[in-house]
């Protein structure tokens, strides 16, 4: 053998090696990371009034509004997120403290 792959060490990749369980568990899964996502989605489209900072709140790991709920130093996620304008701050500060409400 040239070389083994273990089973544990195997990605798993939809559609391929999946039975039944594991193809419904991992649709479930998107389903649910997906419903997540969507609720950050519409807080900043409607609360925040910012939907241009939907990806760089997905992408840098707030992908719940639980976890947004859990800001506490809002200047050092606005630095991390590279939001810049004083006044989009403003606003996103005072939707996460309405959120911790």
């Amino acid at each position: 053998k040239m070389f083994e792959i273990s089973p544990i060490n195997t990605p798993i990749i939809k559609g391929i090696g999946m039975n039944n369980d594991d193809e419904k568990n991992q649709n479930e899964l998107e389903s649910i990371i997906n419903e997540r996502h969507e609720t950050v989605k519409q807080w900043i489209r409607s609360k925040c009034l910012l939907p241009q900072y939907i990806d760089k709140f997905i992408d840098n790991g707030f992908e719940d509004i639980s976890i947004i709920k859990l800001i506490d130093d809002t200047q050092q996620v606005f630095d991390e997120l590279g939001i810049k304008k004083i006044g989009h701050k403003m606003k996103i500060a005072h939707e996460i403290k309405i959120l911790q409400q």
